[in-house]
């Protein structure tokens, strides 16, 4: 867009590729498609593809997908690969320690996610919170960690953080995944194997795990608290990311790059009401750039300033009614996971399909660019914007299209491919499988359907499934599906041959196209692909812009995720009314026996209960018995002062508390 210079573009964009290009814009392997997919394979330079129009369903077949991950699990491994965390998530964790110390603690190591993290805020066993480390206020009988500050407290005792259920039998402690974070002394106190050596008081030489946030667990066995291991899950604020417009003095405060100059932004206040997340663009650069676990790219070789024109835009507040009621949001955040295991095409395309990014290698720079309304050259705003309560239309505004690159019969060279787009391809219903923050992160469903495009379409169902697996926002999730349903009902390509000059054109710019024989004056277009021929000219793909696409002011009504409670079989109600007797029998010669007749009432509301256990004690005597009924005699017994308890035991085998 606008006049670039000259230079060979020599890099595809990171997740362009032919195929998935080809299947979402409808064409086949003849025509306009073999053009498309010959762009990307000859010698090929740069491609959009259709990650911008988020992941189809079909091309989650790695395992990657909403569906398909284990994210939650625990795996018992000192291999397996640990997640990165982007913005807030639930997640499992990686069991890489397990041992008993005096057949009364098990000791229990996890690895969460690649470091350094924000924050571990809520941890939960068997999907029950045990400890919430957003509670301000607590005490903590045990001891303070003294080891480093603030790289990981000690949480135990009567700390009010813990559930009432686990207080006293519970020990956590964790770390966040810094480079120089200190090895557990706890741990090595207990098991040599994690040897504590150093006097700098971090252990080094020792288990550290550098660059891994970890949490430590120590359970005191109680039958009534654990029956088994539990499975862990943590809600964490994922990795610490730096933003990009941070990176550099001349961009110290986030900035838009216009005609006009320079215009300085102010970041909005966040979160929104409920929503959180890590800003896309931080988060592109952030895997860009990480040498452990991502493409380890020098900074020199990304274009900063389009990473924080990308960042800007994401970050606006945006006022959408869904179904009635306004609501501010933030535009585009991220919320999700990408794994060490997968390729990194695979990850950079998980995380630009959550705001429609797309990469371009030009002139030796990464550019991050974006599915997004072209702007207006005198303001820099993005279209369409409002003047006097209406949307101006960039099609008829004749400064921006003198603005823009302008192709025809001037510098178009021999024939053109004109393609419709097919009725396979062009949707009235999207189908979304997101994340969804507001029922515990699990996967949910998201419809979005037009009514005025079904009428269009005679009444058919056209849906699309996508999968958003870095969305966890409703809100997010439906603004992406108004304007992939919009851009699949205006699929118009062309495929054309122009001079060498078009390389001022990168993919992902929007440029006019003159053709007579057409009847297209500056009809405004997008570049999908582009790709140097041997002799020196240009082929290059196009799709039809439409601003509507991108005007999305009223949505479906913001649904609520039906909430389903489950029965806790852990908490097992107490029987009632316990009462005993003393019986004194006779028996053939005369002598007297004594026994205890005990009779109880069973907890009403609780169908789980399988039997009860009973305990009568008294000075060197003890005796437990187990029966169906709610009446139990003991005896005969000698002469002394007895208790007697009774507890009910579930088909799960849980306890109540004793009644006495």
């Amino acid at each position: 867009m606008g006049k670039k210079a000259f230079g060979a573009i020599i890099a595809i964009a990171a997740i362009a590729f032919a195929g998935p290009l080809a299947t979402a814009l409808g064409f086949g392997s003849s025509g306009l498609g073999f053009l498309m997919a010959r762009t990307v394979i000859a010698m090929g330079i740069q491609a959009l593809g259709s990650s911008v129009l988020g992941l189809n369903k079909r091309d989650g077949g790695n395992g990657t997908g909403v569906s398909q991950s284990g994210i939650m699990a625990n795996e018992a491994s000192g291999i397996a690969q640990i997640p990165i965390i982007y913005g807030r998530r639930k997640l499992g964790a990686r069991r890489v320690y397990l041992n008993v110390k005096d057949k009364t603690y098990l000791h229990m190591v996890m690895a969460v996610s690649e470091g350094e993290i924000g924050r571990i805020r809520k941890v939960y066993f068997n999907d029950s919170l045990a400890i919430d480390m957003t509670v301000e206020s607590h005490t903590n009988s045990g001891t303070q960690n003294t080891e480093t500050a603030g790289i990981g407290e000690v949480v135990e005792g009567t700390d009010d953080r813990i559930t009432e259920k686990y207080r006293s039998h519970l020990r956590f402690e964790y770390r966040l995944g810094t480079e120089d974070q200190s090895a557990f002394k706890h741990l090595n106190t207990n098991f040599s194997e994690w040897a504590y050596v150093g006097t700098d008081g971090k252990g080094s030489g020792s288990a550290q795990c550098k660059g891994v946030a970890l949490v430590y667990f120590v359970f005191k066995f109680n039958s009534d608290v654990y029956n088994s291991v539990p499975n862990v899950t943590l809600e964490i604020d994922g990795k610490k990311i730096a933003r990009v417009d941070s990176l550099s003095t001349k961009y110290s405060v986030a900035y838009r790059s216009t005609v006009a100059g320079e215009i300085v932004y102010t970041e909005p206040a966040a979160p929104f009401k409920d929503s959180w997340g890590a800003n896309p663009a931080d988060v592109v650069y952030d895997y860009l750039t990480n040498s452990r676990f991502g493409k380890g790219i020098a900074a020199s070789h990304i274009n900063i300033a389009s990473f924080i024109d990308a960042r800007r835009y994401t970050m606006q507040t945006v006022n959408t009614s869904f179904g009635g009621v306004s609501e501010d949001y933030v535009r585009y955040m991220i919320n999700g996971h990408c794994e060490p295991d997968d390729t990194m095409y695979n990850n950079i395309k998980r995380i630009l399909s959550c705001f429609q990014g797309y990469l371009v290698f030009s002139n030796g720079q990464y550019y991050l660019k974006l599915n997004k309304e072209v702007v207006d050259p005198v303001t820099g705003i993005e279209y369409p914007h409002l003047v006097g309560g209406n949307p101006v239309n960039p099609q008829t505004d004749q400064t921006l299209l003198d603005s823009l690159f302008q192709f025809n019969e001037s510098n178009m060279i021999g024939k053109y491919d004109v393609q419709l787009a097919s009725k396979a391809n062009r949707f009235n219903r999207m189908k979304l499988t997101y994340y969804d923050e507001r029922s515990d992160y699990n996967p949910s469903i998201e419809y979005y359907d037009s009514s005025a495009y079904r009428l269009r379409d005679n009444d058919q169902v056209f849906e699309r499934e996508v999968e958003l697996p870095m969305v966890t926002d409703q809100r997010n999730a439906l603004t992406l599906a108004g304007i992939i349903l919009n851009q699949s009902r205006n699929q118009t390509a062309i495929n054309f041959q122009a001079v060498y000059s078009a390389l001022q054109v990168e993919v992902g710019d929007v440029v006019c196209i003159s053709i007579e024989n057409m009847g297209w004056t500056q009809k405004l277009f997008r570049v999908m692909s582009m790709a140097i021929n041997l002799d020196g000219t240009i082929d290059i793909t196009a799709t039809e812009y439409q601003h509507d696409g991108y005007l999305i002011t009223t949505l479906p009504e913001r649904t609520q995720p039906g909430v389903v409670v489950l029965p806790d079989f852990n908490v097992v109600a107490a029987p009632t009314g316990l009462t005993t007797n003393v019986r004194v029998a006779t028996v053939a010669d005369g002598s007297k026996q004594v026994f205890i007749d005990s009779s109880w009432t069973a907890p009403t509301g609780d169908g789980t209960i399988k039997e009860y256990e009973i305990q009568v004690t008294a000075t060197g005597y003890e005796n437990y018995a187990r029966t169906a009924s709610t009446s139990i005699s003991f005896g005969p017994l000698p002469n002394g002062t007895y208790t007697v308890k009774v507890r009910a035991v579930n088909a799960y085998g849980s306890y109540s508390p004793y009644l006495t």
